[in-house]
């Protein structure tokens, strides 16, 4: 294990050509891939390890962009942090997905795809603060290394007064990625709000769509009928946000948000969140979130 850290931490750019070379390499035909394919800081972490560590023989990846658009995106974001290993690796592994999944013009068969969704204030909070770890985190910083908590709340307040269903990087993602990639429009689908989640199927593809809310919960069971295992799916968390340097400034953040109504109304009237949620659940999110 240390090589291969070692060579992910210094090595960015021959990391990246190492695993587009194990995806080219790999037999799709004979073990169909998983993919657990949705938008950031909804689980996918813990998805991969436990599904890495399962007694499933088939190859796994995790990926957020597959489309045209969204690696194109990705690779700016590369050309400007050019010893990102991370972005090196996510297009490395976009790319060559893109390139194996479509070898011969079409969609390969029998394809396992595990999306899972995320009440977007809590995803967009997560994502804000995955950012902090990064070099943007400085400019939210004393001089003493301390954060200025007041005026990361303010910008978090600002970022959702702001919000945009059109533009917004939740509410597009399954349009951009999903709908163009799989040719699957997950709104053209009910989602089942008694069962908690939803398996659409197309002659090339099978979607497991979950909620993050219900995964500790049903996750491992719903995961394991749908990827035919014989036991309930072990789940082993990663990325947990407690666990990190910012604990104590995440933990306040999320205690004093208190968004006025109309823009937590704004946010959960989105058709993204009225497909994967009951008017009950949306209630309940603007209630956590809004000034009592």
């Amino acid at each position: 294990m240390a090589v291969p850290n070692l060579v992910t931490g210094i090595f960015p750019k021959l990391s990246a050509w190492m695993l587009r070379t194990q995806i080219l390499k790999q037999d799709f035909y004979r073990r169909p891939p998983v993919l657990i394919y949705q938008f950031g800081k909804v689980g996918s972490s813990t998805l991969r390890v436990s599904l890495r560590r399962s007694p499933l023989n088939r190859p796994i990846y995790q990926i957020h962009h597959l489309s045209e658009e969204g690696l194109n995106q990705v690779h700016e974001a590369y050309k400007t942090f050019p010893n990102s290993h991370h972005l090196g690796d996510c297009l490395a592994i976009g790319e060559a997905l893109r390139e194996k999944l479509y070898s011969g013009g079409h969609l390969i068969p029998k394809l396992s795809v595990i999306t899972i969704t995320r009440d977007p204030i809590a995803a967009m909070l997560s994502a804000f603060f995955e950012g902090l770890n990064g070099t943007r985190g400085k400019k939210f910083c004393n001089a003493d290394g301390t954060f200025q908590t007041e005026r990361i709340l303010k910008v978090i307040h600002q970022r959702f007064r702001r919000f945009d269903e059109s533009t917004n990087r939740i509410c597009t993602w399954f349009d951009k990625e999903l709908n163009t990639t799989l040719g699957i429009n997950v709104f053209d689908h009910a989602f089942d709000h008694q069962r908690h989640y939803q398996v659409i199927q197309t002659e090339n593809v099978e979607l497991l769509l979950l909620r993050l809310e219900d995964l500790n919960r049903i996750g491992g069971t719903v995961l394991s009928e749908f990827l035919g295992l014989s036991f309930p799916l072990h789940l082993k968390k990663r990325n947990q946000r407690d666990r990190k340097r910012f604990a104590d400034l995440y933990a306040h953040v999320k205690s004093n948000l208190n968004l006025p109504k109309p823009v937590c109304r704004n946010i959960y009237r989105s058709q993204y969140v009225t497909h994967f949620y009951s008017r009950k659940e949306r209630q309940e999110f603007i209630q956590k979130w809004s000034v009592s």
